[in-house]
């Protein structure tokens, strides 16, 4: 297919130019031999972003920024354990209780009451700081923090408590321009899950 000069320029080894209904459009790509017909097939790598006549190349706009905040394993700890959790504060109202539970739960997965807005959980349920916590509650997440490693310990089989919170921890949530963005799990990590019995 041919076309215009002003599109051809933007070609180069590796990157083509594709037409659809609402112009040309730039992307990465390279070819493999299909085994079963031995004829050559493009694989799509990359889509680069548009061309126009007016404003030339436009690079697509990235949805995600660069920089994410910890997500999975403290969802994962607050989703499965929070039932628990509950039953280990006392004396607390339910509104003290949810954010004792949070704090630990992030304390726990980040290792300190620091990294509160570095969490996902803790920005959603707008826990961003631990000014303010007398003795008895800065026990209570400690306790807290211990519950959390004994459940967790209690269903792995077969895998260390730290290679599986790394695994988790690492992934994030990307603020978009509404909301957030999550990162998919790992099958490894999903099967671990799932065998212990936990929801994710």
């Amino acid at each position: 297919m041919a076309f215009p000069s002003w599109v051809e320029k933007f070609k180069a080894k590796g990157v083509y130019v594709g037409k659809n209904q609402q112009g040309y459009f730039l992307y990465r790509a390279h070819c493999v031999r299909d085994p079963i017909t031995k004829k050559p097939k493009t694989v799509i790598d990359e889509y680069l972003g548009t061309i126009s006549e007016t404003n030339g190349f436009v690079p697509k706009v990235n949805k995600l920024p660069s920089v994410g905040i910890e997500y999975g394993l403290t969802h994962f700890i607050y989703s499965n354990f929070k039932r628990c959790l509950t039953r280990h504060v006392f004396n607390a109202d339910k509104i003290n209780t949810d954010t004792l539970i949070v704090m630990a739960t992030v304390s726990f997965a980040l290792g300190s009451l620091d990294c509160l807005p570095l969490s996902y959980l803790s920005v959603s349920k707008n826990v961003l700081s631990a000014d303010n916590l007398t003795d008895r509650k800065l026990k209570t997440i400690a306790n807290l923090e211990k519950v959390v490693r004994e459940n967790i310990k209690r269903g792995l089989v077969g895998i260390s408590l730290e290679y599986f919170c790394c695994k988790l921890k690492n992934i994030l949530a990307f603020k978009t321009k509404n909301s957030y963005e999550f990162m998919s799990l790992d099958s490894e990590t999903l099967t671990t899950i799932k065998k212990a019995g936990w929801s994710y």
